[in-house]
């Protein structure tokens, strides 16, 4: 991705979601934050998703909530499992998976979809 942009600095913003991740995985929540930010697709879900598990990961409960809030009006009955089965269908880690549901219990969303 870092030779994409290289080649393209006008690229889309979503090439910033694999950096999301990747530092999300390592616990480095500032610059998964600032790879989140940097997607700027509003009405994207998964934006919301992301934004949400980091921000409560760094003790931001309002910016989270928010989120979450946002989540579930993109995606009504979007849950912790809805998360976890979706990114199994992509072959996310374990370790990924356990992180993100827990920085979205963190955030308030549900477990299950209710």
């Amino acid at each position: 991705m870092h030779r994409a942009i290289e080649l393209n600095p006008h690229h889309q913003t979503w090439y910033h979601i694999p950096f999301f991740y990747e530092a999300y995985r390592q616990g480095q929540d500032e610059a998964a934050l600032a790879a989140a930010l940097r997607i700027n697709i509003p009405g994207f879900f998964w934006t919301h998703q992301m934004l949400a598990a980091v921000y409560a990961q760094r003790g931001m409960a309002d910016a989270a909530a928010a989120s979450v809030k946002t989540l579930r009006e993109l995606y009504p009955g979007f849950s912790i499992q809805t998360m976890a089965d979706v990114h199994r269908i992509w072959n996310f880690e374990e370790d990924v998976i356990d992180r993100m549901a827990e920085g979205l219990h963190k955030a308030g969303l549900p477990e299950v979809t209710n």
